[in-house]
């Protein structure tokens, strides 16, 4: 009777092929990993700096919002036209241009172009994680009727501190002041401050979380201040190109009339390299 054990001959193959087959395994391993880290990667936005939502970035970028403001007085529906120009990595300068449908109990409905804003801001990196920028931004008396824009020139410069921890945190400050030039025939003069602490966490697929609350400081006949909390969601959508919405009101204070409403935005915008 032939034996049902296997010759030596057939072993030595069989084991030869089995080192063979995990060899070609072992050599698929690194490559099988490398794209399972892109895969996972793709997930995650991993070049943070380019991102609109970062308020320490300098890029060129094309933007479009719409922006609802209510008081109780009425209310102003702006549409913002906004381009920058960032001919390095550390200057910008920005434009924008409202179209504006306003409605107020005192001055009655009006439609056309606002106060344009003109905008010019630095940077200089303060290490690995910090940075600081410098803004002048000056709005201009523009405005087709009196119901769209402040009837005078505004002066609003800015300073910025960034502060990024960790890849998906950035946390910045933000100071602001807001003052009128020239004025009269019975316009309010601007004296304000603005102090804005902000959160800024970016998710997993290119969605961001905002927390943007702003305390504004009235300096006219008296120091009136008001709490503004303001919350923003955003996605990149494509290479280059995010929308978000946000909204806020007042919680807390009294100053300026536009500061004691309420107001919502949502936009889009492209970003250049």
């Amino acid at each position: 009777m032939e034996s049902q054990r296997p010759s030596g001959g057939w072993t030595a193959a069989s084991l030869a092929a089995l080192l063979g087959l995990l060899g070609l395994l072992a050599s698929g391993l690194p490559a099988f990993a490398e794209r399972q880290e892109v895969a996972d990667e793709a997930d995650v936005v991993s070049d943070r700096s380019v991102l609109g939502s970062d308020p320490s970035e300098i890029v060129s970028r094309l933007e479009v919002r719409n922006e609802y403001l209510r008081d109780a007085e009425g209310y102003a529906d702006t549409t913002i036209f906004r381009g920058d120009w960032a001919p390095a990595d550390w200057i910008l300068g920005r434009v924008e241009i409202p179209l504006v449908s306003a409605k107020s109990e005192e001055l009655g409905r009006a439609t056309g172009l606002g106060d344009v804003l003109l905008g010019l801001r630095g940077k200089v990196r303060l290490g690995e994680k910090w940075s600081a920028l410098a803004e002048m931004a000056a709005y201009l008396d523009t405005a087709t009727a009196d119901e769209l824009g402040a009837g005078l020139n505004v002066l609003a410069p800015q300073g910025v501190v960034v502060w990024k921890p960790s890849p998906p945190w950035i946390l910045g400050l933000q100071y602001q002041w807001f003052g009128s030039v020239g004025g009269g025939d019975g316009l309010e003069t601007i004296r304000e401050s603005a102090f804005r602490p902000q959160v800024l966490w970016h998710l997993p697929r290119g969605f961001w979380l905002l927390a943007d609350p702003r305390i504004y400081v009235d300096h006219v006949e008296g120091t009136r201040v008001a709490f503004f909390p303001t919350g923003e969601f955003g996605k990149v959508v494509a290479a280059h190109v995010e929308v978000w919405v946000r909204g806020g009101g007042n919680a807390a204070g009294g100053g300026r009339l536009e500061r004691t409403g309420w107001g919502a935005e949502a936009g889009v915008r492209y970003l250049f390299d």
